[in-house]
């Protein structure tokens, strides 16, 4: 690759220091930009799931990154392909595509 060429084409994921709260909630502004922990993507993007590291069942409380989760919801932790673990979310059961279940990380 060319000095300064990621080999990314398109928008991609930016990684640039954010304002608001240090980075270190998920933000949606007005311009379509989402981040988390310094990380920027369009509202629009869809992700790859890397892997599947984590399985948990909401008890009414608080769930990291979501607001608002049911008791007895099922939750994933979702890794996504390019990304850090920092990064990984919390998913419901019904967002995780069929197939991919199957192979959480033991």
């Amino acid at each position: 690759l060319a000095d300064g060429d990621s080999g990314v084409e398109g928008r991609g994921v930016r990684r640039r220091k954010v304002g608001g709260a240090g980075g270190k909630g998920k933000k949606r502004g007005r311009s379509g930009i989402c981040s988390l922990h310094g990380w920027e993507w369009g509202a629009d993007e869809l992700f790859e799931i890397d892997s599947l590291i984590g399985k948990m069942v909401a008890d009414g409380g608080d769930v990291p990154g979501r607001t608002r989760v049911p008791a007895g919801t099922v939750l994933y932790k979702v890794l996504w392909a390019g990304f850090p673990p920092e990064i990984a979310t919390w998913e419901e059961e019904d967002d995780i595509p069929c197939g991919e279940i199957d192979f959480i990380a033991e």
